[in-house]
């Protein structure tokens, strides 16, 4: 990122924008909340250049690009994302290629960046609409299968059980293991979820307070982070719980490592500018129940938003239900 323009514009939705030029040629629009710009002006100076590549794919659009004339041309419109599907790509030669090999990073890059047209495939269908089905991942199917069952093991636990399962620290769900909500559903629209963060760290903050820090906060306003609590671990099924869900957690790692290495590839990035600011494995696992609806329920569940993290990744049981609204064509 060597050539920066430190400017703020409205474009479509994007207010308060960054924009920034990459290869001469393409300008690229990051929220300015993201980068929290009012609260640390020194930020426009861009003196936090590391953790960018993070940003760009929390909010990424590509909005013009400049001809050889020097001319802007809008771009917007060829890829919005009016009506558009959302498409399938199938990756069993990258899972396959990994599986028989030793899982190094090393390797993994080496499998992911030989399969270039894959890794196109994976970046066009982002642009698409902002999401992709993936076919023949790390997770398999018998994976799937069972975090699903230990996943409705947890939820039918007596609720006394479940409320034990508060994490460490303060500041509301985001440190509580097991917590209940409601969105814009209301009351009738209740929703159980089992939220862990990396099991190999004693707290969220020893990930956390070098990012917090490099960002100008006082060792003080750094929040205490949180650890995981584990449901009944002196039983069997307790303990076959913890194993099936981090079992879980390491291949989305793997996948995460998979998906991140296939974009700085498609982009023509250079190797490890996305990998490597994901090293901590500073992830979020969400297990949710999502309760049957009262009959005549036609509210919206959950108001359009934007998840704080550089990807999701999501399954779901053979209930389904789950819905995108299309705002563009006001379809589901």
């Amino acid at each position: 990122l060597e050539s920066v323009i430190s400017i703020a514009l409205v474009i479509d939705d994007v207010e308060d924008a960054v924009v920034f030029t990459i290869d001469n040629n393409v300008i690229l629009a990051i929220p300015a909340i993201f980068m929290d710009l009012d609260v640390y002006p020194e930020w426009r100076e861009l003196r936090v250049v590391p953790f960018l590549p993070i940003l760009l794919f929390l909010d990424l659009r590509i909005i013009a690009r400049v001809d050889d004339d020097g001319i802007f041309s809008n771009t917007a419109a060829s890829l919005s994302p009016h009506g558009k599907e959302i498409l399938s790509v199938d990756i069993a030669t990258i899972t396959a290629a990994i599986a028989d090999g030793t899982g190094t990073k090393e390797e993994i890059r080496a499998v992911v960046s030989n399969n270039r047209a894959l890794c196109a495939d994976i970046l066009d269908s982002v642009r698409q609409c902002g999401f992709l089905y993936l076919e023949n991942t790390p997770l398999s199917v018998s994976l799937i299968e069972q975090t699903l069952h230990w996943s409705d093991w947890l939820f039918n636990l007596p609720l006394h059980e479940k409320e034990r399962l508060h994490g460490d620290g303060i500041g509301g769900a985001e440190y509580e293991t097991y917590y209940r909500y409601t969105h814009e559903g209301g009351e009738d629209d209740n929703i159980e979820a089992f939220n862990l963060c990396n099991d190999a760290v004693e707290s969220t903050r020893e990930l956390r307070m070098s990012y917090y820090l490099s960002a100008g906060f006082e060792e003080e306003w750094i929040p205490p982070g949180r650890a995981n609590k584990w449901p009944c671990l002196k039983t069997r099924e307790g303990s076959r719980f913890k194993e099936s869900i981090l079992q879980y957690w390491e291949k989305c790692a793997l996948l995460t490592e998979i998906l991140l290495t296939a974009f700085e590839t498609a982009l023509h990035l250079e190797p490890g500018i996305l990998t490597e600011r994901h090293t901590r494995l500073d992830h979020t696992l969400e297990l949710k129940k999502y309760h049957v609806l009262p009959e005549g329920f036609n509210k919206i569940r959950i108001a359009d938003h934007a998840d704080l993290s550089t990807l999701t990744l999501l399954i779901q049981d053979s209930v389904g239900g789950l819905q995108l609204l299309d705002r563009y064509t006001n379809t589901w």
